[in-house]
């Protein structure tokens, strides 16, 4: 997983999953958070 800041959202980190890791299975989805967008979009 590499973990990048966010430069649309206000959120603090994106994360980018391999999903061809044999590990992919394991990984659970936290619950939904509001996303604060940029107000320039």
């Amino acid at each position: 997983m590499l973990v990048l800041p966010s430069v649309v959202s206000k959120l603090d980190f994106n994360a980018v999953v391999n999903c061809s890791h044999p590990d992919f299975g394991a990984l659970k989805p936290s619950a939904p958070q509001p996303v604060e967008w940029d107000k320039r979009l």
